[in-house]
């Protein structure tokens, strides 16, 4: 029972033909290569989507720093945080600092730390004393140390080949 010379019958009675199998490769081809195609697609969707949300953040981080700017414009906002950060008091005011029995602050109070490791008593150089001193260096450099050079012939000549013989 088959439905012809070269052509397979199938399980209902349907013939698969060669224009049929041509057509069922011609369309799991072109899915192959559409595949690649949406895979890359929905990449550029998702880095798309992540440079948005960045955009966004920066975009926050803009207009909170456009207020912190439009703040300090402000002369009240700067005395506000002279006298918080600083402990500074308008003329005619007395400051007051109140200390724990453990010498620490109460409240409020502006701590310098340093990670220097000069000895007590000895300051790090300014800005200026650095360029003073760059630029006496450079005016007046220090002279070149000079090394024993020693010599070794790259080619041996003949005593032939020399311009006395």
């Amino acid at each position: 029972m088959s439905g012809g010379p070269g052509l397979p019958r199938l399980n209902r009675g349907l013939r698969l033909t060669n224009r049929a199998i041509a057509l069922i490769l011609v369309v799991v081809v072109l899915a192959l290569m559409y595949v690649s195609s949406i895979k890359v697609y929905f990449n550029q969707q998702a880095d798309i989507a992540q440079h948005e949300a960045s955009i966004r953040q920066h975009e926050q981080n803009i207009a909170s720093l456009q207020d912190q700017l439009a703040r300090w414009q402000d002369p009240n906002y700067v005395r506000t945080q002279a006298r918080e950060r600083l402990g500074w008091v308008m003329p005619g005011e007395t400051g007051y600092k109140v200390f724990t029995s453990g010498g620490t602050v109460l409240g409020p109070s502006v701590r310098i730390g340093t990670t220097s490791t000069l000895p007590r008593g000895e300051h790090p150089a300014t800005w200026w004393e650095r360029l003073a001193n760059s630029m006496a260096v450079a005016d007046n450099p220090a002279p070149a140390k000079d090394e024993p050079r020693t010599v070794t012939p790259s080619t041996v000549s003949s005593p032939s080949a020399s311009p006395g013989h």
